[in-house]
């Protein structure tokens, strides 16, 4: 396991970082306590991550969002400590699912081409001209979402997820595997 420890030296000292997935690979695959608590946060982190990419659809033309959901159990090595990850990685996540883009973080008419051509069914120069006058608009007032306050997508998918109880009931399973 000592291919897991990371030692980097910054200005600041030394900082050792240990990972602990194999440790947590390993404890999912027994039947203790603590594999049925790893692999009940694993259900979590997919229904969470499921929620995040549904909700990426709706807004999505490219599926760039969609596509770039995760989820990621982590346990520490006192095998007490769990920490559930779920999420969108693509880089512009964030802007998309809840602030809208503000006309500093417009992207090029470049950047929008494909979008452009999968949103309106464009192609060829008709495409570049459409992505060219959105990406104009875009750096000169924003997004309608970043203008109106549209709707915060992670913060409606967190209420679902408590509304529908999904939450609740996973830690009611954990509770139910502590006292077992």
């Amino acid at each position: 396991m000592t291919e897991d420890i990371v030692r980097q030296t910054t200005e600041n000292g030394t900082i050792v970082e240990i990972d602990f997935s194999e440790l947590t690979k390993w404890v999912r695959g027994t039947n203790s306590r603590q594999g049925k608590i790893v692999r009940e946060l694993d259900h979590l982190g997919v229904d969470i991550e499921n929620k995040l990419g549904d909700k990426a659809e709706t807004i999505s033309a490219t599926g760039q969002l969609h596509e770039s959901k995760y989820s990621n159990v982590e346990i520490s090595m006192s095998l007490e400590s769990y920490k559930v990850e779920a999420g969108l990685k693509a880089p512009h996540a964030k802007q998309a699912m809840d602030d809208g883009t503000a006309p500093e973080d417009a992207p090029t008419s470049k950047e929008l081409e494909r979008w452009v051509g999968l949103r309106f069914g464009l192609s060829g120069q008709e495409k570049k001209r459409v992505a060219y006058l959105v990406a104009r608009k875009l750096a000169r007032v924003g997004s309608r979402k970043f203008r109106e306050g549209g709707p915060k997508l992670f913060e409606e998918a967190y209420q679902e997820l408590t509304s529908q109880g999904i939450i609740q009931k996973s830690m009611q399973k954990i509770g139910e595997i502590y006292i077992e």
